[in-house]
């Protein structure tokens, strides 16, 4: 999109992270439709990613990790190994996240699975 790094995040990632690998792990994600990007992601995040319009994803060729290695349709059995794996990609990372929120980033105890069980 042409746009620098934190230009980018303030308009379209969050931040979001997995519980307990060994610790809580923060990660980009693609922000969701009516939420405020550029920051965390509520304990039960609810939407659509903004990036998914007219039923197709928008940035399919440069689809970030996350969205490649987990797709929220995945029946529940394939949520917690993958989401795992994607932390784990995010542990090296967890600098550069610190740098774009502005702060430490900080997690919320989860409600309802994954994006609050809408998956």
């Amino acid at each position: 999109m042409g746009l620098p790094m934190q230009e980018f995040f303030d308009r379209y990632l969050a931040v979001d992270w997995y519980e307990g690998y060994p610790e809580d792990t923060f990660l980009l994600s693609p922000a969701i439709v009516g939420a405020t990007p550029g920051d965390m992601f509520p304990a039960s995040p609810r939407g659509v990613c903004v990036f998914y319009q007219e039923g197709r994803c928008q940035i399919h060729e440069a689809k970030p990790h996350e969205c490649r290695e987990y797709w929220c349709g995945a029946p529940a059995s394939d949520e917690a190994p993958r989401h795992r794996g994607v932390a784990k990609a995010w542990e090296a990372n967890q600098e550069q996240l610190t740098d774009l929120l502005g702060r430490e980033p900080e997690s919320e105890e989860y409600s309802g699975g994954l994006f609050g069980g809408l998956f």
